[in-house]
């Protein structure tokens, strides 16, 4: 099983023309979580091995290269929407962290990750747990 989690503290902003970055959620509890799931897994005495990552772009095309059976996300979700005219468009989005700058949220968009994870068949893998809020549409 592979768990990846993110829980990024800060978020790219433009104020007064120049971009900066400010607070972005509160914290998750990642470390009870994750504990809870390994302690599950082990009372079932099946053999497993867990890939514990901080949930990136990256990371997450390693692990499906990996090709795991399973794979928990663990991560804050929201939804940007946009106006169209005079229709409002949802897209929901996973927060992940940013490859490059520790902590910052890259908003990994359902076509985004679309994209990332390809086909059933180049992957393999058989369960997707999405823990995070609004991701009913991504997940």
């Amino acid at each position: 099983m592979a768990y990846l989690y993110a829980d990024p503290l800060l978020i790219e902003v433009v104020k007064d023309g120049k971009r900066q970055l400010d607070d972005f959620n509160k914290p998750l509890e990642i470390e009870q979580e994750f504990d809870q799931i390994v302690d599950c897994l082990r009372k079932t005495k099946k053999k497993f091995t867990v890939t514990k990552m901080v949930a990136t772009c990256d990371n997450l095309k390693s692990i499906m290269a990996a090709r795991p059976q399973m794979i928990h996300i663990s991560c804050h979700g929201d939804c940007l929407i946009k106006k169209v005219g005079k229709v409002e468009r949802k897209s929901y989005y996973l927060a992940f962290e940013e490859v490059d700058r520790f902590c910052v949220l890259d908003k990994l968009t359902e076509d985004r990750l679309n994209k990332l994870l390809g086909n059933y068949e180049e992957h393999g893998v058989k369960v997707v747990f999405v823990s995070a809020c609004h991701s009913e549409m991504i997940g």
